[in-house]
């Protein structure tokens, strides 16, 4: 076997067993969602999906679906750790004071969601146009 294949085959399966240990990881918040309420039952969900598409994401890219990995997967959970971040930021401060109400919190979650489809769409377009070249 020559090194390049052998580096390979170990980084395919440190990514799995990688991935298997992440998803594991993720049971604790997700009974911890199930079991708390209001606010801090949103920031344990955010954080199970975050690591539940980080651990899917090994496991694709260690399928040797690039593609899917880094240009869907990646990003979306990325944007989920920022909404993490962000939401006690945010979305606690400007309830004490009073300032956020419902209407704001979903456009707030709206423009989100919409950074995240526009990442998606701009990396996978940028793989089109350099596929064609």
């Amino acid at each position: 076997m020559k090194n390049g294949a052998l580096k390979v085959a170990i980084e395919s399966g440190l990514d799995f067993i990688g991935g298997i240990l992440i998803l594991f990881a993720g049971i604790i918040p997700a009974y911890l969602s199930a079991k708390l309420r209001g606010d801090l039952r949103k920031m344990t969900i955010a954080l199970t999906a975050f690591i539940v598409l980080h651990g899917t994401y090994h496991i694709v890219r260690m399928q040797g679906m690039e593609f899917l990995a880094d240009r869907i997967l990646e990003p979306t959970s990325v944007m989920t750790l920022i909404a993490l971040v962000q939401y006690p930021l945010v979305y606690l401060t400007g309830r004490k004071n009073g300032r956020l109400s419902k209407d704001n919190e979903r456009r707030y979650l709206t423009s989100l969601w919409q950074q995240l489809y526009a990442s998606i769409v701009s990396n996978c377009s940028r793989d089109i146009f350099m596929a064609n070249r």
